[in-house]
């Protein structure tokens, strides 16, 4: 009869400590030292891209003194793009616009001002227009400074007409005015296909003041894509239990490879990666879990923000790839008896 009582007893306190996703409270088990896999998570999905900078932006100046509107210079792999706009009331007749790495690569006379006429984009237009893009191959690379110089005929809502440059930067060194300005190429290359460890160990602990789970990596080794300390964690399934506290020998994956375990690799990874980079203002953390939940339980969604949620992540998550200065999901592959959870690690620049 004892034997039995203590059994029961036994069997109680461990009941205590197993958790649904819903989690609980319980001191973590101290780190060990356990070894960890060093090999690496190959995959064959290619999801490596580059990140530009923002660009640069000035006035539009008109007659020496006005402002009328802007010019902004901005790039992508292929391109960069000169864009004029002219505030209301304005509009532009002509523009001309050029770039180069120094003044040599401008079409400049014996007294040192541009000819315009010479400008790589030149249009002059029947009908006055608010808007112009002047588009150029990009053939720069990261870090480059490159020169560039933006003209225009305006239009003020009077009808009279002055001419325009962008930005008060730098003058042309002839005895006419007009200007040019600088700005330097933020490019960067990142990688989807995350360097990732075969296993990790592992501290959840619930409740977590900024996510469902906290979740703390220790003892990774130098050179991976996540490092020890703490990250935001999220919960894969709602009804299966995992209690907090120390693992070791977890398997690590990134969310966009192509050799997910089976039971997670149809899971809308594009959805939940939408959703953790697009968490409105005032959404509470249950409220993110649940829209989470919809991809991977097929939970319904019970009140209007959760919904709202759902509905952003259907309308544009669908092809959704983090890029640099986003996070991207990890997921924690503890075993198929246990719950899975997944971790925010930011999208950085390669070296």
């Amino acid at each position: 009869m004892k034997a039995t009582r203590s059994f029961l007893a036994l069997l109680i306190v461990s009941l205590l400590f197993v958790f649904g996703c819903g989690g609980g409270s319980s001191n973590p088990i101290a780190p060990s030292t356990a070894d960890q896999n060093s090999g690496l998570n190959d995959s064959s999905k290619v999801l490596t891209a580059l990140d530009f900078g923002e660009g640069c932006e000035t006035d539009l100046i008109a007659g020496q003194f006005d402002t009328v509107g802007s010019v902004s210079f901005t790039y992508d792999e292929n391109y960069i793009y000169i864009t004029y706009t002219v505030d209301p009331g304005y509009c532009i007749n002509e523009i001309h616009a050029h770039i180069g790495t120094s003044l040599a690569d401008f079409p400049l006379n014996k007294a040192g001002n541009p000819v315009l006429g010479q400008f790589d984009c030149s249009e002059e237009f029947d009908e006055c227009v608010t808007e112009y893009t002047c588009t150029f191959d990009n053939t720069y690379e990261d870090g480059d400074v490159v020169l560039y110089s933006a003209h225009a005929v305006v239009t003020y809502p009077d009808g009279t007409q002055e001419t325009a440059f962008g930005g008060e930067c730098y003058d042309f060194p002839g005895n006419r005015w007009g200007w040019y300005c600088e700005c330097e190429l933020e490019i960067c290359e990142y990688d989807l296909n995350l360097t990732l460890p075969e296993t990790v160990c592992v501290i959840h602990t619930y409740p977590a003041p900024d996510s469902y789970w906290g979740i703390e990596l220790y003892d990774v080794e130098d050179g991976y894509s996540v490092s020890d300390g703490n990250y935001l964690g999220w919960c894969c399934e709602n009804t299966v239990t995992l209690s907090p506290g120390n693992r070791c020998d977890v398997e690590i994956f990134s969310s966009y490879e192509d050799d997910l375990p089976n039971m997670y690799g149809e899971d809308d990874w594009n959805r939940i990666n939408y959703i953790l980079n697009h968490k409105p203002d005032g959404a509470t953390i249950m409220e993110i879990q649940k829209a989470i939940w919809h991809y991977t339980d097929g939970l319904v969604p019970d009140n209007p923000t959760t919904q709202a949620i759902v509905d952003d992540a259907d309308a544009n998550g669908g092809d959704y790839e983090p890029g640099v200065g986003d996070v991207i999901a990890v997921i924690l592959f503890i075993g198929e008896n246990n719950q899975c959870t997944f971790f925010e690690v930011p999208v950085v620049c390669e070296d």
